[in-house]
């Protein structure tokens, strides 16, 4: 089964999909360059990893403590709270699940990417369990604004994914990997998502260079926010 799905998604994303609801700028040819070198690298060292990888298998005592024990400072938290904050006040869908495949779109001169996800579960909104996705290019990057960095696509991660009206990711990279119980964003170009394949993590905070949640937290969070939706709707 898991051969013939693999088979399904390699073979859809071999043609550009026609997304009328995309939007976005477009990318400079360098910049597209480098995102497109970079997701080649992450890809080529996530081979042979499992798609519920996990931080156990990859990563000694010392940078497990770094990634996972060092608390946000002041200012990375008052980010965190923002966004969250913005994607629950956005967010048609909220979901977790596992992409299968993504390629361009025919429209925004190709920039713009579709991605199909297989859906573990919806955390808000209901959908098919394979679903796809508009990526929207949100440009430009605008430097040490981590809301304006380009997604990273990688086939068989698990991931969260918050979605506005038309099935359209919010700000083009509200995209998560999903590991140790925590997910996880790049906030600059150049980085991996995934911080294991990033460096050796023996000191620094983490949090200067992801966007981390708990989540447990999170999913906590989304319940709470879901269940103050559905009264603010029924009294509208």
């Amino acid at each position: 089964m898991q051969i013939l799905m693999a088979l399904i998604a390699f073979i859809w994303a071999q043609e550009p999909e026609d997304t009328p609801e995309s939007t976005g700028e477009v990318m400079a040819p360098t910049e597209e360059l480098e995102d497109a070198n970079q997701t080649t690298k992450e890809s080529q060292s996530n081979a042979n990893e499992p798609a519920n990888f996990d931080f156990e298998l990859s990563l000694g005592e010392e940078q497990k403590r770094v990634l996972l024990e060092t608390p946000p400072t002041e200012e990375h938290q008052k980010l965190l709270d923002t966004l969250l904050l913005t994607y629950l006040k956005s967010s048609e869908k909220i979901l977790i699940g596992t992409l299968m495949a993504s390629k361009p779109t025919k429209s925004n001169n190709r920039y713009d990417k579709v991605m199909r996800v297989e859906v573990e579960r919806w955390l808000r909104g209901k959908g098919d369990k394979i679903s796809e996705f508009v990526v929207p290019y949100n440009a430009p990057y605008i430097p040490n604004d981590p809301t304006t960095v380009p997604p990273i696509l990688i086939d068989s991660y698990r991931i969260l994914i918050f979605v506005g009206p038309h099935k359209t990711v919010l700000d083009g990279n509200a995209i998560f990997v999903l590991a140790n119980g925590y997910a996880w964003r790049n906030k600059y170009p150049g980085l991996f998502l995934n911080p294991i394949y990033d460096r050796k993590w023996k000191q620094g905070n983490p949090h200067d260079d992801y966007i981390k949640y708990s989540i447990a937290d999170l999913e906590d969070r989304v319940r709470r926010d879901n269940e103050g939706l559905f009264f603010r709707n029924l009294f509208r």
